[in-house]
């Protein structure tokens, strides 16, 4: 499990910050289902919104979910998650 786990963390940051060649790469060793794989349970705060849409795009994912599921980390479970999830601390007294 924790291999897999490795294997999902590091193709989330090969797919928002790798070069070309790094996706070149990445191709010869990872499968289409491993890249899908990463989109269904992204790590929290790896990929931007311009990355995230365009790897949900290339797998035919359109509309891409909601970006909060990959900036927050949440577990999809039918659209279940809300903003009430998360609420930011309060600000420090100054």
């Amino acid at each position: 499990a924790e291999l897999m786990a490795d294997r999902v963390l590091f193709l989330a940051h090969v797919m928002p910050y790798g070069e070309i060649e790094d996706l070149v790469v990445a191709k010869k060793y990872f499968t289409e289902s491993n890249f899908r794989s990463v989109l269904d349970q992204p790590p929290a705060h790896v990929f931007d919104p311009w990355s995230w849409n365009y790897w949900n795009v290339k797998f035919g994912r359109f509309p891409a979910p909601s970006m909060s599921d990959a900036w927050f980390g949440f577990k999809r479970v039918r659209d279940s998650v809300s903003w009430d999830v998360y609420r930011p601390p309060p600000p420090e007294p100054a």
